[in-house]
Parts: C-alpha cells; structure tokens; sequence
C-alpha cells in the first residue's frame, strides 16, 4: 500500500475514532477507558458468573499484565492505538513500567492525558498523537 493510500486510510480511522456518535457509542459500551475487546473468564470456567462487557475489558488488561511477562519499573511498554488509555495507565499502576501510547485521534490522546494525571500515572504513562506506520 502506497503512502497516500496509508495516508488516506488513517484519515478516515481519526474521523471514525473521533466522531462524536462513535464516542458516545463505545463509551456506552465499554465506559471511560476501555475501547477494546474482553476476556470472559466464564467462558474458560463454568463455575464463575458471566461479567459485563467493561469488567471483561478490563480483565483483559489484568490477564495481558499477568501473561505477557514480568513488567517492572525498568520495563518500557508501547500501545500501539492506545484509545482512551485505560490499559496503558492500568499496567504504569501495576507494573510501574514506562509506557508510551501512540494513537491517530487527538481526543483519545488528550483524553488519555487527562486520566493518567487523574490516577496519578502521568510521570510514567505518556501518550502522542501519531501513526503506527510511522511512529513520531
């Protein structure tokens, strides 16, 4: 794919991401932080109730946290289409890793400003508007 066409293409995933229909939509679906898929522990275990879409994506995050390695305060961690940043701030808490969020829509970026400063991340998560084809 040439670069105009990339070009083209990313253009039309920041108006998506960036709309207000979509915003209100996926903020409904899956709340503040989350805009990504979820893991449904019911579904490995029959004994445990099913959750809700927005507990199942945050216990995605927890799992990729738990199952990914070991993270530490040395660790550098990149999230690549870092949406709102709720995973991002979620593993700096955690793990204490430096991590950096790159995503094409200027609001998910200030939105993920505002919530790393909100849970007190903000010295060691950091996020930036731009592409993963070309990372700034």
């Amino acid at each position: 794919m040439g670069d105009a066409k990339i070009e083209e293409v990313e253009k039309e995933v920041d108006t998506y991401y960036s709309s207000e229909d979509t915003d209100k939509a996926y903020r409904t679906c899956w709340g503040e932080g989350n805009i990504h898929f979820g893991y449904f522990p019911k579904l490995d275990d029959d004994t445990k109730a099913a959750i809700p879409f927005e507990k199942a994506a945050e216990a995605l995050t927890q799992k990729m946290i738990t199952t990914a390695g070991e993270f530490s305060d040395k660790s550098k961690v990149l999230d690549l289409g870092s949406g709102y940043g709720k995973p991002a701030c979620d593993v700096a808490r955690v793990t204490g890793a430096e991590v950096w969020g790159v995503d094409l829509s200027e609001m998910h970026v200030q939105r993920s400003i505002e919530l790393a400063k909100k849970t007190k991340v903000d010295k060691r998560a950091n996020f930036v508007v731009g592409s993963f084809t070309s990372l700034p």
